[in-house]
């Protein structure tokens, strides 16, 4: 049972949560609107965690177009926020996947956009 005023804790714990999302709410990127997405980060643990994000941007018939990747820090108990931008500018409509690997949480996004 849960008390009125107080919120119940997912049985899902996760080390730490990540969001991923486009810089433009329609994903829609151009020259005059460059691929830029932003990260939040909340580390749920009392020590600072290093992990790497990988992406890898695929076509339509599932080949790899273009991969990178970033390293971020998010110190112990905190919050992080950073843009990034993605040195892209083939036309067409793609698939975004982001593997996302901490010591402690791993997890995959996976997105699409379109560049005109």
């Amino acid at each position: 049972m849960v008390l009125p005023g107080l919120t119940q804790q997912s049985d899902m714990y996760a080390a730490i949560d990540i969001s991923i999302y486009p810089q433009r709410v329609n994903s829609d990127f151009s020259k005059k609107h460059p691929v830029r997405f932003f990260l939040l980060a909340k580390n749920n643990l009392n020590t600072a965690q290093k992990g790497i994000i990988d992406y890898t941007i695929k076509n339509l018939l599932d080949e790899i177009v273009q991969s990178g990747k970033m390293e971020i820090l998010v110190n112990a108990g905190k919050k992080f926020k950073d843009g990034f931008l993605i040195n892209f500018s083939k036309k067409g409509i793609y698939r975004i996947e982001f593997d996302i690997n901490f010591p402690q949480h791993t997890e995959k996004q996976i997105g699409k956009f379109t560049y005109q």
